[in-house]
Parts: structure tokens; C-alpha cells; sequence
């Protein structure tokens, strides 16, 4: 994985399972597990430097922001039903940057 630290979050135990067969350092059921992101956050030291969201559920991206650090990047993979919802004060002091291919 590149010297990269990965981390798999979704909804469905198979998918996270193939997460971890391909590598990923920890997984987290974010429908079953309540306390997921203030795992996440202990185990990263304050929160993931990038995370990239392959769903296209809104959900997903409404969850994203709380699980990366001061200055990280919210990547745009997957492309949600609606149009993605955004703290602008978030943006403009830096907690984190958005980016899409």
C-alpha cells in the first residue's frame, strides 16, 4: 500500500472484510459500531491525512469531515446523489481541503 496507513469504513461487514484481506490496517462498521470515529481517531493520533470516499452515498460524505485531521484532504471519488454539503468556515480556516479527479 505504498508505506500508507489504510483504513476501511462502510456499512457492510463483507466489503470491510475484503478491505482487510487487501491490506487495510483496521476497519470500522460505521452503521454498527456508534463509537467509530472516536476510534479512528485514537488509533490515527487526531484523524486520517486523507480520505477518499469511493460511496455515493450522502451519508458517507456527512461522516467524512469528523474522521480527518487538522489540514487533511477530503477526497471526491464516489459522486453523491446531492450536491455535497460543506462548512465553509471549515474550508476557509484549513481544517481540511476537498479534491476530486
Amino acid at each position: 500500500m505504498a508505506g500508507l496507513r489504510v483504513i476501511g469504513i462502510d456499512i457492510n461487514d463483507n466489503t470491510l472484510e475484503v478491505c482487510k484481506q487487501q491490506g487495510a490496517e483496521a476497519v470500522f462498521n460505521s452503521r454498527s459500531d456508534k463509537n467509530y470515529i472516536e476510534d479512528l481517531q485514537k488509533l490515527t493520533g487526531g484523524g486520517c491525512h486523507a480520505v477518499a470516499v469511493f460511496s455515493n452515498a450522502d451519508a458517507a460524505y456527512a461522516s467524512a469531515p469528523s474522521t480527518i485531521r487538522l489540514g487533511g484532504t477530503l477526497m471526491v471519488i464516489g459522486l453523491p446523489h446531492k450536491p455535497l454539503q460543506t462548512s465553509s468556515m471549515d474550508l476557509t480556516l484549513g481544517r481540511y481541503r476537498i479534491k476530486s479527479e
